[in-house]
């Protein structure tokens, strides 16, 4: 843009013009300023050679320039990026988290979870932040309050305004007393997000004791005397409190991050087919296996085709996606679980196998002799 003010003559903003043709390798563009830049040069000293010369330098830079650049900068920042991967993970990931697009979280939990160097913990009253947070001694990354479905910013301010001004809370009675007051923005969907995404497991002492996740519920609800019109609408008032897989589900729908076993339970819903192992699935399959797998139903389409309708399933195994599908002969035997279950979890047993069509990659059909449980 400089060599278009200073040597040919061109406004600030025509000079922009020329750079925005350069960069989209515009060549009648570019060469529609070649007269006025090659007068201008001229009066500015320049020889017909000079200019021949730098007008050919121009042309050759838009023919590569952006490309170059591109490059040059990915490689930089590629390298940079491994680096801070590699020497300080913690601040690295932590930060990537925090600005990662929701397309490349995923992807980022994964890697995360196959490195085991850093553990990440959902929400915690004492611990998160608004966005993530991390404790370096015990290499773990803290989910951010204000990621919790249903808590604002706002909200999750006072929060850690509050620990930060009177200190951490002692139990799930401290943290009422300290949020009960006229104006405050903690509210009932507030207490019972924090409770279903595991705030208070650490304060709280509850572990892997689900139940008692389920007791802090029915405490609040007693204590705070919260009605619930529609018993058959609240998400709490459920026969599977007591079952683990079922809290897990709770957070992942509140925060996107959960772990599930879905091993132990499809063996506890009686799939007693081979667990599928990661290299399994990973391992490109000319032959099909028949295996057990699950996952959280991510996406599912229904389709249709002469013989009937079929479905695709896009299922995420602890941030892995896979795919699943089943054809007309097999899903009229399992319609009436399939047609509602997106956003629910999956347990199976069906043939792996490579598809080179939808999926392009190893997939589940579900079989006649399948096994299928929607949670």
């Amino acid at each position: 843009m400089k060599i278009f003010q200073d040597l040919g003559g061109l406004t600030m903003k025509e000079a922009d013009d020329v750079r925005r043709a350069i960069g989209k390798k515009n060549m009648e563009a570019i060469k529609s300023w070649k007269s006025r830049v090659q007068t201008e040069c001229l009066k500015n000293g320049a020889t017909e050679k000079e200019f021949t010369k730098l007008w050919e330098t121009i042309i050759e830079f838009a023919r590569y320039s952006f490309n170059k650049s591109h490059s040059t900068a990915y490689a930089v920042t590629g390298y940079i990026c491994q680096y801070l991967k590699v020497n300080f993970p913690i601040e690295y990931w932590t930060t990537a988290l925090d600005y990662g697009s929701e397309a490349n979280m995923l992807t980022y939990l994964a890697e995360i979870l196959q490195s085991k160097q850093i553990s990440i913990n959902p929400p915690d009253v004492n611990f998160s932040g608004t966005h993530m947070t991390s404790d370096q001694e015990s290499s773990t990354i803290f989910w951010g309050i204000e990621s919790i479905k249903g808590i604002g910013e706002e909200t999750a301010e006072q929060i850690i305004k509050e620990r930060k001004e009177n200190g951490n809370y002692n139990s799930f009675e401290d943290f009422c007393n300290r949020h009960t007051w006229k104006g405050s923005k903690v509210k009932k969907t507030t207490y019972e997000a924090l409770i279903g995404c595991g705030a208070f497991d650490l304060t709280c002492g509850i572990g892997d004791e689900v139940q008692k996740r389920s007791d802090l519920m029915t405490e609040y609800r007693t204590v705070k005397k919260v009605k619930i019109a529609k018993p058959e609408r609240d998400v709490y008032t459920s026969d599977q409190l007591g079952n683990k897989w079922w809290w897990n589900l709770q957070q992942k729908k509140l925060t996107g991050l959960a772990t599930i076993d879905y091993e132990t339970i499809a063996a506890e819903y009686g799939i007693e087919s081979n667990f599928c192992t990661m290299s399994e699935f990973n391992q490109m399959n000319d032959k099909a296996i028949f295996r057990s797998f699950g996952g959280y139903i991510v996406e599912l389409k229904i389709g249709r085709t002469k013989k009937g309708r079929y479905a695709r399933m896009t299922v995420e195994h602890n941030y892995k996606i896979f795919k699943i599908i089943i054809w007309p002969e097999q899903y009229s035997l399992f319609e009436d679980q399939i047609k509602d279950s997106e956003k629910k979890l999956i347990v199976f047993d069906g043939d792996l196998k490579f598809d080179a069509g939808w999926s392009k990659c190893n997939q589940f059909t579900i079989k006649a002799n399948s096994n299928l449980v929607i949670l």
